[in-house]
């Protein structure tokens, strides 16, 4: 038995920590403790046999004194055998559920009996609101654990953490991308999360995190990074925005190009064309993936609607254009766009670097991909 140097119990001499305050045991007052007296062994004669037999050939056996009985102590418990003549069971083995009367510690996995505070094989508390009586008895508890394999650094783990998940042209999620607590590189050639598709430049964006927030960032790529509107937006000059298969590039009344003219300084001719009632603001440039320019529709009055079938402007032969898809309007000499609860939605092109919240979405080349933050 080991004494407890904090609360005085007498513990079992191979248990590391006291089982009610949780104390690491001193083991040089246990391997000092003399040896218990012994008694000489009594000897018994051989058995008598009959006349004519010959003795036994067995020695006379010898018995040990029998055991002292036990000092009364603290309450009696049942103690599990040491760590050291324990045998793990193997790995699928079936494993018999602790006897009556006993718990399985979580941490070393040894049988302790109910009612006591500490293991005393590892030192873990058994009774939630018992506390540990010294820092040092926790450290050493704590030294005695087993950590888990490959555990990741604590301030890696506290990092935050998302994944990309690409959606297919059905709708549905697919493969998922998970995003490092620093930098992802996305691209077709180079970058962690590698696209197939040709669409996608060799290293198109990256998505960062920075003071706890996720952003993308364009790196120059051909066809740029779009992400799906949630609001309104105002547009500012030669922005670009997706709407089902259509890129329309918006473009300032001041920045329209026009003819040059040239008449005589005396010459008050008024030219000639088309009427500029209501007044234009603004037009959207069809861009087309061979790089140039497509159909151009003028922006004019308070408000445009944009859509398959509805709207100043229209694109039946896109199927992927909603019936009524957005609207641009002209309001206090802002230009803004918003998308009108079409199905595919509206994307708008990232300038630079752009913040990303959970459950954006995202277009990479032909590629969606669903911002999952945990």
């Amino acid at each position: 038995m080991v004494g407890c140097p904090n609360c005085g119990r007498e513990n079992a001499g191979h248990f590391n920590f006291c089982l009610d305050c949780g104390t690491e045991l001193p083991r040089t007052a246990a391997a000092a403790a003399p040896p218990a007296p012994t008694q000489a062994a009594v000897q018994v004669p051989a058995p008598v046999t009959a006349v004519g037999q010959s003795p036994l050939p067995s020695p006379a056996a010898t018995f040990p004194p029998p055991a002292a009985a036990p000092m009364p102590s603290a309450p009696a418990a049942t103690f599990p055998p040491p760590a050291a003549h324990r045998t793990a069971p193997a790995q699928g083995a079936f494993t018999a559920p602790p006897a009556a009367g006993m718990v399985t510690c979580n941490i070393c996995k040894s049988q302790v009996s109910s009612g006591l505070k500490f293991c005393g094989e590892c030192g873990a508390r058994m009774d939630p609101s018992a506390p540990l009586p010294n820092a040092q008895s926790q450290a050493a508890a704590v030294a005695k654990q087993t950590m888990f394999l490959h555990a990741a650094d604590v301030q890696q783990i506290m990092q935050p953490k998302a994944r990309l998940i690409a959606i297919d042209p059905q709708g549905k999620e697919g493969m998922s991308f998970n995003l490092k607590a620093a930098e992802t590189v996305c691209g077709r050639v180079n970058g962690i999360i590698l696209l197939e598709d040709p669409c996608v430049s060799p290293t198109h964006c990256v998505f960062k995190f920075a003071n706890g927030r996720l952003s993308v960032a364009d790196q120059n790529s051909l066809n740029g990074v779009f992400v799906r509107l949630r609001a309104e937006v105002e547009l500012q000059p030669g922005d670009v925005f997706r709407m089902g298969r259509q890129l329309m590039r918006f473009e300032t009344a001041d920045s329209m190009p026009g003819d040059v003219v040239t008449r005589a300084a005396d010459d008050d001719t008024r030219g000639w064309g088309v009427a500029l009632e209501p007044a234009i603001f603004g037009r959207l440039v069809q861009l087309l993936e061979d790089g140039r320019h497509g159909d151009v529709r003028l922006l004019r009055g308070a408000e445009v609607k944009l859509g398959r079938e509805i709207g100043e402007i229209t694109f039946p032969g896109d199927g992927f254009v909603s019936a009524q898809h957005a609207a641009i309007n002209l309001r206090a000499g802002k230009v803004m766009l918003r998308d009108v609860g079409s199905s595919n939605g509206t994307y708008l092109r990232v300038r630079g670097e752009r913040g990303l919240i959970q459950d954006d979405f995202i277009l990479v080349g032909n590629q969606m991909l669903r911002v999952d933050q945990r």
